[in-house]
């Protein structure tokens, strides 16, 4: 090793780091084998995906719909009133049509507010907002919030 021209430290040899790494690496490359490593990254108009090498995929987004989709109908279920039912296309098929999805919806004006799903495929989901009042004057703006998490082979 040679001298360091501050503090009076020691420098280690090139080839002393070299095989310092090498054998942490090879010490841990078994823990590195079930570790899912990303393989893709793509999106589509709503959605953002992530492919990982064990076969899970993760999509997000934040779908901006505006004033579209008001909450007119009366919703027999509950209190409240439903939008009409619409698609949010999937950037990527699915294997399953049993995946994790998590919605949350923010509004400009309405805070009870909920997007309810109808039917989950493997490669759309089918669903409506659902609201604690009438807002068919179309002046609450909606974006959903999604997270998705499934297998992709």
């Amino acid at each position: 090793m040679e001298n360091t021209t501050n503090l009076g430290l020691m420098k280690p040899a090139v080839s002393d780091t070299f095989a310092n790494w090498l054998n942490a690496n090879n010490s841990n490359m078994d823990k590195f084998d079930g570790f899912p490593m990303p393989m893709e990254k793509g999106s589509n108009s709503q959605l953002t995906y992530i492919k990982f090498s064990d076969g899970t995929v993760l999509m997000w987004g934040a779908i901006n719909y505006g004033t579209q989709h008001p909450c007119k109908s009366p919703w027999a279920a509950a209190a409240g009133y439903a939008s009409d039912e619409f698609d949010i296309n999937l950037p990527i098929a699915l294997v399953s049509e049993s995946y994790v999805f998590i919605p949350h919806v923010t509004a400009n004006v309405n805070p009870d507010m909920w997007f309810v799903t109808r039917t989950q495929t493997f490669a759309r989901v089918r669903g409506a907002f659902l609201c604690s009042v009438n807002d068919s004057a179309n002046v609450n703006t909606k974006v959903l919030n999604l997270v998705i998490i499934g297998r992709w082979k």
